[in-house]
Formats: structure tokens, C-alpha cells, sequence
């Protein structure tokens, strides 16, 4: 339900999205039809999934929208968003959200997909969705997501490689990520990048279950020549992605061994 009152205190979004199913009759009446089954509480603010997903769909240009949660140490539950359509700008959706949700529970991110992954019996396949948006230990699918960043192998052997990484202006996770200040997300880093490159190196080994150690140094921006350097030990693999003397980013992957 949004609801639209003049004694809803100042600075609540108008109208507020409210954690209850209603049926209108006419006449400014209504049957209180009980509570949402998918309200979910961000740092403390409710917010109903359904809601959040029936704003997305109205957007310009968004042909399908997925809303769901995952647990939070930090927050309660984290809100993941993946929308589908053309030409989408991930921040202007968000600025649009914004004018109708809390700051506080409209996601950071939204992914941008061609289409919803769904399975065959057309529900959608949440752990598809996971994976394009990560978790909360950050943990990254075998599968990088769509599209690709250019590496070339610069030698090594055995359990030392060492890529060359050209992160071109027009690669699309730069829209939206910042207008007038495009930097190349963490997330991007991990999965396009790291991940796909240990891929490439181990294809023995399976999919990312754990990061640690991750820590980003030096923004990313168009046009940056990189060097990836990785070193397996078992199933885990340290990474380090370099740009000159700077070191932009680093940390170790552990990743499911069960193939190799």
C-alpha cells in the first residue's frame, strides 16, 4: 500500500510505502486485507519487496525487475535489484526510486541484464540472480558477469601468471558508476577480471566461495593500463592488479577445488 497524507511527518517519502495489503470499496473506504508477506527491514526501515519491484517495472525503458534479500550482519537484510531493458541508467533508476523509498533501503547497485535468467518452469532462478549480484562474504560465480574485459597472458608458469589488462572507455559497467567520475566497481574487479583470468589459468577449479584479504587502493578509470598477477596455492588464489608502481587492488580467492 502508498500512502498519501498530510499528517505523515516531514520528510517521509510521498507517498509511503506502508507494510499492509488493502482492497479500495469507493468512496475513500477500504478492507484491511492484512500484512505483506515480503516485508523485509533495512538498518531498521521496512520495506516491501513488492513495492520496490512494481516502482521498477513503471521506469522507462525496464522491461522486467527482480527485488529480493539477503541477509545482513550489518543491516539486517541487503536488498539486491536486477533489471532488464536497453539502454538503462542504473543511476537514474536509483534517483527515481529515491524519490518515493528511504535512502536507507534502496540498493547502491542495480545490474543491468539483457533478461531475466528464469528456469523451466518460468520462475525465476534465484541463484542465478545471487550470482550476478554477489553476497554478503562477497563470494563470485565461476562465471564471470556478461561481457569482458581484454587480457593477455605476459607469461608464467605452473602456479604464477601474469596478465596485461586494458579497461577500455567504453565498457558498459562505467555508465552510471559515476556520472562525470566513471570508476570501475569492485564487483567488476573481482568477476571480469580476477575471476575470469583464474578461470582461464585453473579451469580445474570451480566456483569463488570466499574472499578475504580484499582491499581496493587506487580508483580504476577508462582508458587504465593494468597488470593482473596471480599465485594459486591449492584452491586459493592471490591477486594483485597493479596500474604502474600503484597497487589498485589485492586479496586472495578461495574457490570450490572439487574438480581439480
Amino acid at each position: 500500500m502508498l500512502l498519501d497524507s498530510p499528517f505523515l511527518e516531514p520528510g517521509t517519502p510521498r507517498p509511503r510505502p506502508c507494510a499492509d495489503r488493502i482492497e479500495m470499496l469507493g468512496d475513500g473506504d477500504f478492507r484491511h486485507l492484512g500484512r505483506l508477506d515480503d516485508v523485509v527491514k533495512v538498518a531498521g526501515k521496512r520495506v516491501a519487496l513488492s513495492d520496490l519491484q512494481a516502482r521498477l517495472r513503471t521506469l522507462a525503458g525496464v522491461t522486467d525487475a527482480a527485488v529480493f534479500a539477503v541477509p545482513s550482519s550489518r543491516y539486517g537484510s541487503e536488498l539486491r535489484v536486477v533489471v532488464s531493458g536497453a539502454e538503462l541508467d542504473p543511476a537514474a533508476m536509483r534517483q527515481a526510486l529515491l524519490r518515493h523509498f528511504d535512502a536507507t533501503v534502496v540498493p547502491r547497485q542495480i545490474h543491468v541484464v539483457a533478461k531475466l535468467p528464469v528456469m523451466e518452469n518460468g520462475k525465476l532462478a534465484l541463484s542465478r540472480l545471487r550470482e550476478l549480484t554477489g553476497d554478503e562474504a562477497g563470494a563470485f560465480p565461476a562465471r564471470p558477469l556478461a561481457g569482458e574485459i581484454a587480457a593477455r597472458p605476459l607469461g608464467g608458469e605452473g602456479d604464477t601468471q601474469r596478465f596485461e589488462v586494458k579497461i577500455d572507455a567504453g565498457l558498459p559497467w562505467f555508465r552510471g558508476h559515476f556520472p562525470g567520475f566513471p570508476l570501475l566497481a569492485g564487483v567488476v574487479q573481482l568477476q571480469v577480471i580476477v575471476a575470469a583470468q583464474i578461470h582461464r589459468s585453473w579451469p580445474q577449479l570451480g566456483a569463488v566461495r570466499r574472499l578475504s584479504q580484499i582491499k581496493f587502493r587506487k580508483a580504476i578509470r577508462p582508458g587504465d593500463a593494468l597488470v593482473l598477477e596471480l599465485s594459486r596455492s591449492g584452491s586459493s588464489v592471490d591477486y594483485t592488479l597493479v596500474r604502474g608502481a600503484d597497487t589498485c587492488s589485492s586479496g586472495t580467492l578461495e574457490l570450490d577445488a572439487e574438480h581439480a
